[in-house]
């Protein structure tokens, strides 16, 4: 259930859950883990704790790097999506359902929320939070360790906890 393409790199320890396909010339570094679900756990209404199942799988382009012991969760019911030519660096987790845009650069220790789509050219500096459902913009820049708690525009560099566009400063 595992479709990887030519020329694509695996390295010791990753796990490729059934439901991915990876594209041509592709490294997965060490310890990677893609096609895992998600926390989506909810109270039924009788008490019970329940688990929101995930069968949307991922989609990886080609060209694209991931570093050693990233995420990237499976997509509830549409895959989680990383395009072409993207680097996710190491420690990262990519959350369900997420559209990560081709040339998106998204540094080490960065964490990207569920169903968030990043546009392509975006750069994400070391340490990033995103929280989830938001859009961040092309060519955005989110600055070192930032806490991006609303949509970025196009272009905009983001700086801080929470965020704030910072006009004069190009981040990421």
């Amino acid at each position: 259930g595992v479709e990887i393409g030519v020329g694509t790199t695996v390295c010791a320890g990753a796990v490729i859950r059934s439901g991915t396909r990876v594209g041509r010339n592709t490294v997965i570094r060490e310890n990677v883990v893609i096609g895992s679900g998600g926390v989506t756990v909810y109270r039924a209404n009788d008490g019970r704790l329940m688990k929101f199942p995930h069968v949307g799988g991922v989609v990886i382009g080609d060209d694209t790097e991931i570093g050693a012991n990233a995420v990237i969760a499976g997509g509830i019911l549409a895959p989680t999506y990383v395009a072409s030519d993207v680097v996710i660096g190491n420690l990262c987790n990519i959350g369900h359902g997420a559209e990560i845009g081709e040339g998106v650069w998204i540094s080490v220790g960065s964490l990207i929320g569920g169903h968030t789509t990043v546009h392509a050219g975006a750069t994400v500096a070391m340490g990033v939070t995103v929280r989830d459902n938001l859009v961040i913009g092309g060519q955005a820049s989110l600055g070192m360790g930032s806490v991006i708690v609303k949509s970025v525009e196009s272009q905009h560099s983001m700086f801080g906890n929470p965020a704030k566009r910072m006009p004069c400063l190009k981040t990421g």
